[in-house]
């Protein structure tokens, strides 16, 4: 259907993100729209376009002195872009602005939003368009066929330690043409630096419990199953018009539990930790349920029914839940985790599940993993209808929110009135609107009867849903038939071999701290003194690099992260931010101080990680040294 140049635009937008695909673009391209788009020359004799809409003309570059006019837009950021900026463009016109915006510097990340479909298809088949979008700095979002690329660039690559080198470049007229995409464009950036900024707190403030979760889960995670297996699991014949339930905690569940019974049936229902007690009350048993949370309370398990009910877990998530669990457990893994260093060394792959910092929306991204067309949700609220905070068993009492307090925000509810949530709520429900955009070929249902609303959903009571799926029974256990644990027994000795190297990994780590301190300590020297010492420091700097990528590459590293979270985070900032225009000698000096904070904070890490007796957690794993001497 596309020529070769216009094939090119396509694959250079979603070899960046594989969920969009090119019968997407097929059927937007044969659904476009009827703004008028024209060209015309400015007086420099440039080719710049002009846009109709509603009766107005707008042109979208200079009149007068396209050129010049470039270069005036193009001068706001010369000199203050660094590797790790961010350029955010409300935008692409016909890419000359963005061409030259790549040009000044060579790391720098631009992700352009494109309100308006026309203009992208007027430019579709341009050689410059295409050589842009293949750039592998460039991300593109076009509104109404790839627009949650926009969400899904930001959440890639806004950060902590660089959200505030986050800039927007606005193309001439943009926001005036757009008004309404515009603000949605900011606030979406506004709900990504939010959400790094809750995320950087989170972190933080349960480091310490969560090193205590991931050491003490780290013998059930080998020996039992991994998220991996559950990929596209309903693709089984008997199973792939089966559709799923997500039954969250909302106090809206109350009202329509009781006709959950009348479809357990003819769906999959999968109950966040906080909806079991509820669920279980009424005598549904979930077919699986997920927490991912190292601080939930044992009070959600209490139920001798959970016991038995399949159960998704991160590696942070409390220990305490494995205990008394007869079930199967399947865990996600993230890049970056000790254990999927090991997994990495194994040849075994690992998944993460993308979530907006919610268990319900693990729970969605798992549900999407597992292959269901439809999700239907159920008590998720995701706000305080009636200023009740959740589900009145979930806790085994009614809690209520204090309206007057300043951290309660009014959002508009499925029926259009005004309902109190909390920001971060908030922000959770950002990201279900996010991550349904980039999931077009899935329907999600909101069956919750209340709460905030959730662009992107279907609204339906549960008499239709019940109407519409009350029409099929299916046999689920059969889901796991065949499955077994994701390491056979032989990778899972060699998986705990591994982690009885970890206090070796330890003393390692710590001689390459004490070596970087020792050559800091040194180039302060240097640095202070007047004649010319910048070789000798630029080789002791080179020598702290080859030490980072030694610590790096420890297996350990990884748990003792958790302990210097807070000064890494801090580092991280520091050094992202600092003052180029200053001499090279005061730059150093603060390259140095930096680099010893960090360094003393992984002291402190290993000291601690010490104290916290892991080292003793670690000598308790058995391993079977027959099997191993086969292996």
């Amino acid at each position: 259907m596309f020529n070769e140049i216009e094939n090119r635009t396509i694959y250079g937008i979603i070899n960046k993100q594989n969920v969009i695909t090119i019968k997407d673009f097929e059927e937007a391209y044969n659904n476009r729209g009827s703004i008028k788009i024209f060209e015309d020359l400015s007086l420099d004799n440039k080719k710049i376009l002009l846009i109709e809409k509603n009766g107005t003309e707008w042109y979208l570059q200079s009149r007068y002195n396209a050129e010049k006019a470039c270069d005036d837009w193009i001068s706001q950021f010369e000199n203050k872009l660094v590797d790790d900026t961010i350029i955010l463009v409300y935008g692409l016109g016909d890419g000359s602005y963005v061409e030259k915006l790549l040009k000044l510097n060579d790391e720098c990340k631009i992700i352009i939003y494109e309100p308006c479909a026309d203009v992208f298809w007027h430019v579709f088949g341009r050689k410059n368009i295409a050589e842009l979008l293949e750039n592998e700095r460039v991300f593109c979002a076009v509104e109404g066929i790839c627009e949650g690329l926009y969400d899904a660039a930001l959440e890639t690559f806004v950060e902590y330690a660089n959200y505030q080198l986050v800039f927007n470049a606005n193309l001439p007229n943009y926001p005036q043409i757009f008004p309404e995409k515009y603000k949605w464009a900011l606030d979406r950036q506004l709900y990504e630096i939010k959400r790094v900024i809750l995320n950087r707190n989170t972190e933080i403030y349960y480091s310490k419990e969560m090193i205590h979760n991931i050491m003490e889960l780290s013998r059930d995670i080998i020996e039992q199953y991994s998220v991996v297996q559950l990929t596209d699991i309903i693709g089984k014949k008997e199973f792939e018009d089966m559709s799923a339930i997500l039954v969250a905690a909302g106090p809206s569940l109350d009202k329509n539990i009781e006709k959950l019974k009348q479809i357990k049936d003819s769906v999959f229902i999968m109950a966040v930790d906080t909806a079991l007690n509820t669920v279980l009350k009424h005598d549904i048993i979930p077919d699986m349920t997920i927490s991912v949370d190292g601080h939930k309370p044992l009070v959600l398990f209490e139920d001798e029914r959970v016991k038995n009910i399949p159960i998704s877990l991160s590696a942070v998530s409390n220990a305490k839940i494995v205990e008394q669990s007869n079930a199967m457990r399947f865990y996600e893994l993230e890049q970056g985790e000790y254990l999927s260093t090991i997994y990495n060394k194994l040849g075994k792959e690992i998944k993460g599940l993308p979530t907006g910092g919610s268990v319900a929306n693990n729970a969605c991204s798992l549900l999407v993993l597992m292959g269901f067309k439809t999700i239907i949700f159920m008590g998720l609220d995701l706000a305080y209808p009636e200023g009740v905070k959740h589900t009145k068993e979930a806790y085994h009492e009614l809690a209520f929110i204090d309206k007057g307090k300043q951290e309660y925000i009014e959002i508009e509810d499925i029926w259009g009135n005004k309902v109190f949530t909390e920001e971060n709520m908030n922000l959770y429900r950002k990201w279900f609107e996010s991550y349904i955009k980039v999931m077009p070929h899935i329907r999600f249902i909101d069956a919750t009867e209340g709460g905030a609303l959730i662009y992107g959903t279907e609204i339906k009571n549960m008499d239709e849903v019940i109407g519409e799926f009350h029409n099929k029974i299916y046999d689920k256990n059969m889901l796991w038939r065949g499955l077994l644990p994701y390491l056979n027994r032989k990778e899972q000795q060699r998986a705990i071999k591994f982690i009885k190297e970890i206090p070796q990994s330890i003393e390692r780590i710590e001689k390459y701290i004490d070596e970087g301190l020792d050559i800091y300590s040194k180039i302060k020297v240097l640095n202070k003194k007047r004649d010319n010492c910048q070789v000798i420091i630029s080789k002791k700097l080179k020598h702290i690099g080859k030490l980072n990528n030694l610590m790096e590459n420890e297996m350990a590293f990884n748990l003792i992260r958790y302990y210097a979270m807070e000064t890494s985070y801090k580092v991280r900032g520091e050094v992202l931010n600092y003052d180029r225009t200053e001499n090279m000698k005061v730059q150093i000096e603060g390259l140095i101080n930096n680099g010893v904070m960090l360094y003393e904070g992984y002291k402190r890490a290993v000291n601690e990680f010490k104290k916290d007796n892991m080292n003793e957690l670690i000598e308790s794993f058995d391993i079977d040294k027959k099997e191993l001497a086969c292996i």
